[in-house]
C-alpha cells in the first residue's frame, strides 16, 4: 500500500472524499491530503521511535574510529536514522546513551571508547516500508486525527471503531512477533541488562 493509497482511505473514511493525487508540496501541504499525509507520518515516527519487531536490530557491534568516537548509524543520505539505543550483551551495564551522532557514556562522562560497544537500537524508515498491519493503525490515527480537528460527532463513532480494530490487529501482529523472539520479553530483557524504565512493551503503543 503506498502512500497515495493510504491517504486517499483516510479522506474517505473522514467524509468519502478522495483525491488521484498527493499535494505537490507533500506533507508540507495546505491541501486535505497534506493534513492526511502529514498525520500519517507523524504516527509512523512514533512507532519507529518505539520497538516494533521490523526496526529493531540486536546484538549490533559498534567499534570507535582513529578518535575512538562510536558513531551511530546514518541513512545512505547521512540523516539521523536511529531512534533509540540501548547497551547489550557485555555492554548491558554501561550507562551509554546517544548524543548527535555519537554514544557517550555517562559514568565516564566521555565519548572515547576503547573498544567495540555492543548495543541493540532501533530506526527509522519511510512510511512506506511499513508492515500492512502498521500501515492500517497510521490511516486509523490519521483519520481520528482529522475528525478531532472537525468535531465531526456524526463519523466519530465509525471511525473509532474502525482505528480500534485496526489497533488491536496490530498490537496483536507485533505481540506475536514479540513471543517469537525469547530475547525480547521482558524477563530477558530484565537478565541482559535492560537499563532505565525503557519500555518495549508493544501494548504501550498508542495508548
Amino acid at each position: 500500500m503506498e502512500m497515495l493509497e493510504m491517504v486517499q482511505r483516510v479522506m474517505n473514511l473522514v467524509d468519502n472524499s478522495t483525491v488521484s493525487a498527493l499535494d505537490p508540496a507533500g506533507a508540507n501541504g495546505v491541501s486535505r491530503q497534506a493534513i492526511a499525509h502529514r498525520n500519517i507520518e507523524t504516527h509512523a515516527f512514533d512507532l519507529f521511535s518505539t520497538y516494533i519487531g521490523m526496526n529493531t536490530y540486536w546484538k549490533v557491534k559498534l567499534t570507535p574510529n582513529a578518535s575512538n568516537f562510536v558513531f551511530v548509524p546514518l541513512s545512505a543520505s547521512n540523516e539521523p536514522l536511529v531512534t533509540q539505543i540501548l547497551p547489550y550483551g557485555k555492554d548491558a551495564h554501561r550507562n551509554l546513551v546517544q548524543l548527535g551522532n555519537r554514544l557517550y557514556d555517562k559514568d565516564k562522562n566521555t565519548y572515547e571508547f576503547d573498544g567495540e560497544v555492543e548495543v541493540i537500537y532501533t530506526t527509522r524508515f519511510t512510511v512506506e516500508c511499513l508492515p500492512i498491519h502498521l500501515k492500517w493503525w497510521c490511516i486509523g490515527e490519521a483519520a481520528m486525527m482529522m475528525l478531532d480537528q472537525r468535531r465531526d460527532a456524526q463519523r466519530w463513532p465509525r471511525v473509532v471503531q474502525k482505528h480500534r480494530q485496526w489497533r488491536a490487529r496490530a498490537q496483536q501482529v507485533e505481540s506475536d512477533i514479540k513471543k517469537s523472539n525469547m530475547l525480547g520479553s521482558s524477563t530477558a530483557l530484565q537478565v541482559l541488562g535492560e537499563r532505565r524504565n525503557y519500555n518495549y512493551t508493544i501494548r504501550e503503543l498508542g495508548e
